[in-house]
């Protein structure tokens, strides 16, 4: 298990096969969400969560 911040630089590198994005309320952009899908593009079941508490930001995916 690895974080990804959306500060972090290098989001790319990562072979991922669950995701989970949290307050995705607080989203700017979908770089995360981006970065995450990118490198699961080789798996055969791929899977991300995305979970939030209430909030106001909307990021189309």
């Amino acid at each position: 298990m690895k974080k990804l911040s959306a500060q972090s630089k290098n989001k790319d590198g990562y072979n991922v096969e669950v995701g989970c994005i949290d307050e995705v309320h607080e989203m700017a952009n979908s770089k995360v969400y981006d970065a995450i899908k990118q490198s699961q593009s080789i798996k055969a079941e791929p899977l991300i969560f995305i979970i939030t508490t209430e909030g106001n930001t909307v990021v189309v995916f």
